[in-house]
């Protein structure tokens, strides 16, 4: 069903401003309801539409943006693999590697002496 260009033009800006609020706050513990609640939408409408808008989940999305952040965070090397998990919200170390491994390919430790090679 296509909608009429006002309505689409708002669900636009409200996918927009989702994705802002999620990439502002991978440091917090997000829930799909936070975000619906942050652009005043149901949480199963939300989705809906956000998958619908932009082909992927708000979940996928958030994890892949917390994944490119702890790249970048281990890449820089101030901090240890476990103090960027907590940074990014992940609970613990084994479910944030678990995270990692399935987005990225390897485990943190892995990625990164990958990555130490390669500019080498």
């Amino acid at each position: 069903k296509e909608y009429n260009p006002a309505t689409r033009q708002s669900l636009i800006r409200k996918v927009i401003a989702a994705r802002k609020f999620m990439r502002a706050n991978l440091h917090l513990p997000i829930k799909l309801e936070d975000i619906a609640s942050e652009v005043a939408m149901s949480p199963f409408h939300f989705q809906r539409q956000y998958k619908k808008t932009t082909g992927d989940s708000p979940n996928r999305h958030l994890v892949s943006w917390r994944m490119e952040r702890a790249k970048a965070l281990i890449k820089e090397g101030a901090h240890s693999i476990l103090e960027i998990s907590t940074m990014l919200s992940y609970n613990d170390l084994p479910t944030f590697s678990k995270a990692f491994k399935r987005e990225v390919g390897s485990s943190p430790s892995n990625w990164l002496k990958r990555e130490l090679n390669f500019q080498e």
